[in-house]
């Protein structure tokens, strides 16, 4: 039954054709359908996709009532069931209720910024080594480099297990399965996976290829455990006593793995594309950079040091989120803030649209990183900002991704000027992610930069 009290609002629905709605834009051009609802309705708006009624959540208020205050309310719907094949069945993502409360009290420990920073040495190593691989003058494709390392570094730190020389085959694994995903969300009626189509047979041997790789390394931890995430994970007890089955494991580990490799990577690719376009940004990042490391790798210590990095980091992450859309769906029928919800409708919020809301970011397609100086962030609405959603179902990683972007950033920046290929057109292709297209770099070293030191008076 509905804790709201407020007195009932009709819920405005856009103009869209007959019969199938807004099916043609909500595949073809999802971003602008989602901006131009967010324009014409100031907090929700309604939309067909077929016989399936959505409504598009646009105002920040609204979706804190959905995410926060009415959170046991909703779960996460049809629309996420397509990560089913990629996640499991009973990833946290999807799953609700007490079972979500118990599994993320059991995941929680394994991801506190103190046990993370034990990572740190791993992120900027693996980072120096993507750079030291780079030849002067080469042409890189961000979108290929950074999915690479993003999954070395998940590899470590999740299974403490190097992927240098399995990154390219479970990235393209991944690729593929990711595809399959964007399908599944994106179909009226997708044919089921078993099915013998080639588009089918290549995301059965991709999520074969992942889930034999898992399967191997749970085996192996369970054996010889070691100060990785899975081991811990595996160590842990409920206070029953009871620990994680190999099921449940594998569907922690897999929206751990996609979660820590591709949000970074694609935040990542984004950041990179929004430098170049902003040059005065870029600038003064290589200060900070020079100025607090000089020479030597970034450690844990230095995060503080590097806050207009960190700021680089959350803009880019403003105007692309990689989680740009959150789902849920009524567990009953319900009413939020006077809006009546029915157990058949799909609840989208759009961290894309909400950040670009121009009371709370003038000028909002502007990138300007000052926006997440702390007394700039301290101004604004608590969930003016929600890459990684809100409430009981935020990002468990959200410190890690923030920290391996923080990092790989700062050892680009150090040792690499990254310029950009004239002519290129960057779209986004907006699926289950925000990922981009290819975007090619040319690479120049830059001279090591040695910190000043202080000069002491002789006597």
């Amino acid at each position: 039954m509905s804790t709201d009290v407020s007195p009932s609002k009709q819920i405005p629905h856009i103009r869209e054709l007959p019969l199938l709605g807004s099916f043609r834009d909500f595949t073809g051009d999802r971003l602008g359908l989602f901006m131009r609802i967010s324009q014409e309705c100031p907090e929700i708006g309604a939309f067909q996709v077929g016989p399936m009624r959505m409504l598009l959540i646009t105002s920040g208020q609204l979706a804190q009532s959905v995410l926060i205050n009415q959170a046991d309310e909703f779960f996460s719907g049809k629309l996420l069931q397509a990560l089913v094949p990629l996640m499991g069945a009973r990833n946290l993502i999807i799953i609700h209720g007490d079972e979500h409360r118990q599994q993320r009290k059991l995941l929680a420990p394994a991801f506190q910024p103190r046990r993370l920073s034990d990572f740190a040495a791993v992120m900027a190593d693996y980072a120096a080594q993507m750079v030291a691989g780079w030849a002067e003058g080469e042409v890189i494709d961000i979108t290929e480099q950074m999915p690479l390392v993003t999954m070395r570094v998940v590899g470590k730190t999740l299974f403490d297990v190097d992927f240098k020389h399995e990154a390219r085959e479970l990235n393209d694994a991944m690729t593929v399965s990711v595809d399959y995903l964007d399908y599944l969300s994106s179909s009226l009626v997708p044919l089921p996976l078993s099915w013998p189509t080639p588009r089918n047979a290549r995301t059965r041997r991709a999520l074969a290829t992942i889930r034999n790789q898992q399967t191997a390394i749970i085996e192996e931890r369970r054996r010889n455990p070691g100060k990785d995430m899975l081991s811990s994970l595996i160590g842990f007890r409920d206070e029953n006593g009871q620990g994680l089955t190999d099921e449940q494991l594998r569907d922690h580990a897999s929206t751990i793995f996609v979660a820590g490799h591709e949000t970074v990577a694609i935040g990542m690719s984004w950041t990179w594309y929004l430098l170049q376009h902003n040059p005065e940004v870029y600038a003064k990042l290589r200060q900070e950079v020079d100025s607090v490391l000089g020479g030597r790798l970034p450690t844990a210590e230095d995060l503080p040091k590097l806050s207009y990095t960190l700021q680089v980091v959350k803009e880019a992450m403003r105007l692309y989120p990689p989680g740009y859309i959150i789902s849920r769906a009524p567990l009953h029928d319900t009413r939020v803030n006077g809006y009546e919800m029915k157990t058949s409708d799909t609840l989208l919020i759009s961290p894309y649209t909400l950040h670009r809301n121009p009371e709370l970011y003038p000028e909002p397609e502007k990138f300007l990183p000052e926006r997440f100086a702390p007394e700039a962030e301290k101004a604004r609405p608590r969930y003016s900002y929600i890459p990684f959603s809100a409430g009981p179902h935020t990002c468990l990683g959200n410190f890690f991704a923030l920290m391996e972007a923080q990092l790989l950033l700062s050892v680009m920046v150090q040792r690499v000027n990254l310029e950009a290929l004239p002519n290129q057109k960057v779209v986004a292709h907006p699926g289950v992610s925000l990922r981009m297209s290819s975007y090619k770099l040319r690479v120049s070293r830059r001279a090591p930069v040695e910190r000043p030191q202080a000069h002491v008076a002789s006597a």
